[in-house]
């Protein structure tokens, strides 16, 4: 299984649909957030939702 691991995303949603895209070429099969998605609220539910979409799973 082709793991993708991302960490410390602080509700930058650019980057993380870039690295989300990244990990759908390369064929990651289960993303993996280590943690620090949240920084001030203002774009959590957004990175959230993307999260969610992506099926990925936190530690």
């Amino acid at each position: 299984m082709k793991l993708g691991l991302i960490t410390d995303i602080h509700e930058h949603v650019e980057h993380l649909r870039t690295a989300l895209s990244l990990f759908r070429r390369k064929g990651v099969e289960q993303i993996v957030v280590i943690g620090d998605v949240f920084e001030m609220g203002h774009r959590i539910e957004e990175a959230c939702q993307l999260l969610a979409e992506a099926k990925a799973i936190g530690v």
